[in-house]
């Protein structure tokens, strides 16, 4: 496996776990993944109909993956780092700063 498929396969799991709203209850580390890689250009659609959610990759420069995702607006999709913080879910990201 090469570094940028190693990459591109880690970048969409998270962009596959942030765009279907899923995190587990306990720990990270016990949630089953699926790992695809894909090339620039090519793309992943989760469910159909209106809830149909594309994901494309459309880039890849220095290491850094490039995703477009396509959902319906009243799908929340978050970057991690930003995800509300659950005070029931001891893994969850703690926002840091001012401001929130």
């Amino acid at each position: 496996m090469t570094p940028w498929e190693f990459w591109a396969a880690v970048a969409f799991t998270l962009a596959l776990i942030v765009a279907a709203g899923f995190a587990p209850a306990r720990s990270r580390k016990r949630c089953p993944m699926l790992v695809l890689t894909r090339k620039p250009g090519e793309r992943i659609v989760i469910g159909d109909g209106p809830a149909r959610i594309e994901i494309v990759v459309t880039g890849v420069d220095r290491g850094k993956v490039r995703l477009g995702i396509t959902a319906a607006r009243e799908v929340p999709i978050w970057r991690e780092e930003l995800l509300p913080a659950d005070p029931a879910d001891p893994f969850a990201p703690e926002l840091g700063g001012e401001g929130g």
